[in-house]
């Protein structure tokens, strides 16, 4: 009898020993991911100083670096141009890729959305590679007479010289954008105005990924944040 209760207690330390060594090894794998994301997240947070000495020779971008964003982030791209369509009052939406009217396979277009967006899901080498030969993602948003109040006095107070009152009046907002690469993957826009036939530039901005670079793009036109311009 007394062999048996030798043996369950100590079948029972050993279960509590294996379950604490589960729990400490447990605790040590969490420890080291978060280690290991907040090493990611700091590889991935650069200053303007450290993307201009990397991808850029003066104002030049090192085209040697563009690299093509993949089918994957043209999609991204292309939905993001959908949500600006359905939920804002532009009058147009323009990006990189073919009108539906091109595209030779009908079942490529989304005749749902035809009335809204005249693009389909292509992306439009013919056109896009042709003054830079890269393959790079663009937005360019038409503002209306009238509207988007608060973004006007935002976007007038970046306008360097002052000169160009954009008031009430219509004016396009461009987004140029090439994904580059030497160590790490750095998205980089460039941002814009076309007014009364000249085009000011506002300054160049950048993410880590395409999903940060539009995320920060779309709170700016919503005046959730500022974006920080170099």
């Amino acid at each position: 009898m007394d062999v048996l209760v030798f043996v369950i207690i100590i079948l029972v330390i050993f279960v509590i020993y294996k379950i604490k060594k589960s729990e400490n090894s447990s605790g040590v794998k969490k420890r080291n991911l978060k280690k290991f994301e907040n090493k990611e997240e700091n590889n991935k947070s650069y200053d303007n100083d450290y993307i201009n000495r990397t991808f850029y020779n003066g104002d030049n971008l090192r085209f040697e670096l563009v690299v093509d964003p993949s089918n994957e982030e043209d999609m991204f791209l292309r939905n993001f141009m959908r949500t600006l369509d359905n939920e804002r009052e532009f009058d147009h939406v323009m990006g990189p890729f073919k009108f539906k009217s091109f595209v030779e396979d009908k079942d490529e277009t989304d005749d749902e959305d035809f009335d809204i967006s005249p693009y389909s899901d292509q992306y439009d080498y013919e056109t896009q590679t042709n003054v830079i030969p890269f393959k790079k993602h663009f937005l360019m948003i038409s503002i209306p007479e009238g509207k988007f109040l608060d973004l006007r006095k935002k976007l007038q107070t970046l306008i360097i010289d002052g000169k160009e009152e954009i008031n009430h009046k219509k004016f396009d907002l461009n987004v140029d954008v090439m994904k580059v690469e030497k160590n790490t993957t750095i998205w980089i826009g460039a941002l814009s105005i076309y007014f009364q036939n000249s085009n000011i530039y506002i300054g160049r901005f950048y993410a880590s990924s395409i999903e940060n670079l539009w995320k920060n793009f779309e709170d700016f036109i919503d005046n959730k944040n500022k974006i920080i311009f170099f």
